[in-house]
């Protein structure tokens, strides 16, 4: 058994929170714009960028340069009121690259730990660039992770079925003997959920604002995972 888990939503979270960062920095740079519009903005453009679902092949293809191009096509198009906004773009881009910048949600590192005590091995496998090395460096209760698979350097994008094939590789490198069942655990459903299971893995789907857990692939914290592949 393998475990993989999405990085952001699912184990880390900005600090502060993407509004309150893009605000900061936007006002430095001389951006009118109050919160609530950033937070409009990016909600709208956010998928534009990287949900191109006029051309789903296309849009799930990526690589670094195409992920930092993205990133700053929509920085520079949220800051209109900011010409040029390569600085701005700049600034944010090394904002979100620092460990400091992100935490660990609470059930992240008990949960870790009782995989750790169990020996139940486990990676990340998230859609990012390679600025997660050294988050993940940077934290080190993810620094313990086997494998890290991410969308920029796999060349894929999930919920595409060759980003989960380029992560089942990567274990199977690191294994001997029967294949190893796999498990995908994130916080998006589409994402992470069914596109693994649509590639024959097992996974749990982790949403915190659930009031009750109604089905056996939903979970509300990371500490019931261990629960779940015991009844699996």
């Amino acid at each position: 058994m393998f475990l993989f888990f999405d990085a952001v939503g699912t184990l880390l979270r900005p600090l502060p929170d993407v509004v309150t960062a893009y605000h900061q920095y936007g006002t430095a740079h001389g951006s009118q714009l109050e919160p609530e519009e950033i937070r409009q903005r990016f909600a709208r453009l956010y998928p534009q960028h990287f949900c191109r679902l006029a051309d789903v092949e296309s849009a799930l293809q990526t690589s670094e340069s195409l992920e930092r191009t993205r990133w700053r096509s929509l920085v520079t198009e949220l800051f209109s009121d900011v010409q040029p906004a390569a600085a701005l773009f700049e600034e944010l881009w090394e904002h979100f690259a620092q460990a400091s910048s992100w935490e660990l949600y609470p059930d992240v590192a008990p949960t870790l730990r009782q995989l750790k005590e169990r020996r139940l091995p486990w990676g990340i496998a998230s859609n990012f660039d390679q600025r997660l090395d050294a988050i993940i460096a940077g934290i080190p209760e993810l620094a313990e992770a086997q494998t890290v698979v991410t969308s920029a350097t796999t060349g894929w994008s999930k919920p595409s079925a060759e980003f989960f094939q380029h992560a089942a590789s990567q274990v199977a490198k690191q294994t001997v003997g029967s294949p190893i069942q796999l498990w995908m655990i994130g916080d998006n459903r589409s994402l992470d959920f069914e596109a693994a299971t649509a590639c024959g893995w097992q996974a749990l789907h982790l949403d915190r604002e659930l009031n009750a857990t109604k089905e056996a692939w939903q979970i509300r914290s990371l500490v019931e995972v261990l629960e779940r592949l015991s009844l699996s």
